[in-house]
C-alpha cells in the first residue's frame, strides 16, 4: 500500500463558511464607522458655518474701519439662515427698511454710486442645514466697537445643526472667540 499523502486541490473559491465570516466583519466595520463619518460630517459644517460668519463680522469690521462708515451684520436676512452686511446710513427708513436684505431693493453690487447706501454685501446662506439659534444684529462702527442691536456687549451669536452647536462672541472691541 502506498503511504502517499493525497492533496486535493479545490477548483478556487471560498467556502460559505469563509463568505459568511467575511460579509459579518464588513457589516459589523460599516456600521460603527458611518455614525463616525456623519458626526465628522456635521462636525465639519458646523465649524465651516461659525468662520463664515466670524469672516463676514471681521470683513464688515475691516470696512468699517477704512471706510470709516458704521456697518450692520443683519441675521437671519431675508428669512431664516441667511445674513447680510450692510452700511449704516443713518436714516431709520433705510437702516430699518423690512427689505433691506432683498437684493431687488438694495443690490450687490450697487450700481448708482451717488446714493447711500454703498457698501452693502451679499446675501450670505447658511448651508448644509445649518441654523442660527441665537444671533442679535450687530452695528460696528468707523472705530470698530462692536454694538448689539439689542442688549449688551459681549455680543452670542450661535449657530446649529441638529443637536449640535457652536458659539461666536464677539467682543465690543472687535474680538472674536470661538466656543
Amino acid at each position: 500500500m502506498d503511504e502517499r499523502l493525497t492533496v486535493r486541490h479545490s477548483a478556487g473559491g471560498f467556502s460559505l463558511l469563509e463568505l459568511m465570516l467575511v460579509l459579518g466583519v464588513s457589516g459589523t466595520l460599516v456600521g460603527v464607522a458611518v455614525p463616525s463619518i456623519t458626526g465628522a460630517r456635521q462636525r465639519l459644517e458646523l465649524n465651516g458655518a461659525i468662520h463664515e460668519v466670524a469672516t463676514a463680522v471681521q470683513s464688515a469690521r475691516l470696512r468699517a474701519l477704512s471706510s470709516g462708515r458704521t456697518m450692520r451684520v443683519r441675521f437671519n436676512c431675508p428669512v431664516a439662515r441667511q445674513y447680510r452686511v450692510v452700511e449704516v446710513v443713518g436714516d431709520a427708513s433705510i437702516d430699518g427698511a423690512s427689505n433691506r436684505c432683498d437684493g431687488g431693493a438694495y443690490p450687490y453690487p450697487d450700481q448708482d454710486g451717488s446714493n447711500r447706501p454703498n457698501l452693502d454685501g451679499p446675501v450670505q446662506v447658511m448651508r448644509g442645514g445649518v441654523a442660527f439659534s441665537q444671533a442679535t444684529d450687530v452695528d460696528i462702527s468707523p472705530t470698530g466697537r462692536i454694538t448689539p442691536a439689542a442688549g449688551a456687549a459681549p455680543v452670542v451669536i450661535s449657530v446649529n445643526k441638529s443637536n449640535a452647536t457652536r458659539t461666536l462672541t464677539l467682543s465690543a472691541v472687535g474680538r472674536i472667540s470661538f466656543d
